[in-house]
């Protein structure tokens, strides 16, 4: 899914020196659309084989950096900070990284010239890379990416922040990407976007439910093909479907993965303890995303893991006058801890 571009049987006069140290990290890094989104709007794509990159919001970079201590295991581990060049080719997009302490416009010309003087062996490795392995269904992220350069967001050179790939150790991840909370929008949207997102809220099982459907992707092993489900159709879910729909995450096509019932459980129920003890903290239109793995042939295992910050209000804000724990981001854990709950009751398995 990623190469770097000065392999060594590339000639040396391929190279390019674009910052003060000589090390391996200066190399530039070709990206890849990342097959494993499921929701959201932002463009994700691979960096290496355990490591993701995404557009840095200040606000949410400020979050990974003053991140409560009692949720570190819930969350993705953060890994600094790259800047992200595009060029647009014969229709594709094409993303390249390097390192964050680079000059902008040295790099800029650089990384131009490179590309035109190597564009043919380039296009080959895009096509390569823009190819999802097996049935995967990267078009989430290669949707994000054309949507932001035709609305002319890409500004050479973007950040985007590194971030560990949940993902890595699947060979078959089903991934279910729940948005969180009762309120969808941040403390500093538009008052035009706060009676949007609050009409979406009551709209949806966000209202009720303190969480929504945002993304699924299953494996069925039985077929060997994944289904999924997009976030314009977890928003028409009433109470009842948005479970069913939680259950059905757990479905292979054969058999439910029961065995995943009671970790699942054991870790909501650990997530909901540490969010109670945390003042003052306003997780806002984040995301709460459970995975596993659907090959069979491994031990079980879950994950449970927060994403999305950039609404996210901490603790150390001046300007943050909010008291006691996040209530809505409470009502949806419970709410998964029910559905677990009833999971378990029904299969007999305590």
């Amino acid at each position: 899914m990623v190469r770097k571009l000065m392999d060594s049987d590339d000639s040396c006069d391929d190279s390019i020196d674009l910052c003060d140290e000589d090390s391996q990290d200066n190399q530039i890094v070709e990206l890849a659309p990342y097959p494993f989104q499921v929701g959201g709007h932002n463009c994700i794509l691979v960096y290496d084989e355990k490591t993701i990159c995404k557009p840095l919001i200040d606000q949410e970079y400020q979050v990974y950096t003053h991140f409560p201590k009692e949720l570190d295991t819930f969350v993705p581990h953060h890994r600094g900070v790259v800047k992200v060049y595009f060029e647009k080719s014969d229709g594709d997009i094409m993303a390249f990284a390097l390192p964050d302490n680079c000059s902008s416009t040295d790099s800029n010309r650089a990384l131009k010239d490179y590309f035109l003087t190597h564009k043919n062996k380039l296009k080959r490795r895009s096509c390569e890379a823009n190819s999802p392995p097996l049935d995967y269904d990267a078009s989430v992220s290669k949707n994000c990416i054309m949507r932001r350069w035709e609305d002319s967001k890409f500004q050479n050179l973007d950040k985007f922040i590194l971030l560990e790939d949940i993902t890595h150790s699947f060979k078959r991840p089903c991934v279910l990407d729940l948005k969180m909370g009762t309120r969808c929008f941040g403390d500093y949207s538009s008052p035009t976007k706060c009676e949007r997102k609050k009409k979406r809220s009551e709209e949806s099982t966000s209202a009720t439910l303190g969480v929504r459907l945002c993304g699924m992707m299953v494996y069925n092993s039985e077929e060997g093909v994944y289904s999924f489900t997009d976030k314009y159709e977890g928003r028409r879910f009433n109470n009842q479907e948005f479970c069913s729909a939680v259950k059905r995450f757990f479905y292979n096509g054969s058999k439910y993965r029961t065995e995943l019932f009671i970790p699942l459980n054991t870790k909501l129920k650990i997530l909901l303890e540490q969010f109670e003890k945390i003042e003052c903290y306003r997780f806002y239109c984040s995301s709460l995303l459970l995975l596993y793995d659907g090959n069979t042939d491994i031990t079980p295992h879950i994950e449970v893991k927060m994403i999305d910050f950039a609404q996210t209000r901490v603790k150390e804000e001046p300007s943050n006058h909010h008291v006691g724990p996040d209530r809505g981001y409470i009502l949806g854990i419970k709410t998964l801890i029910k559905i677990t709950d009833e999971l378990i009751q029904k299969f007999d398995l305590y």
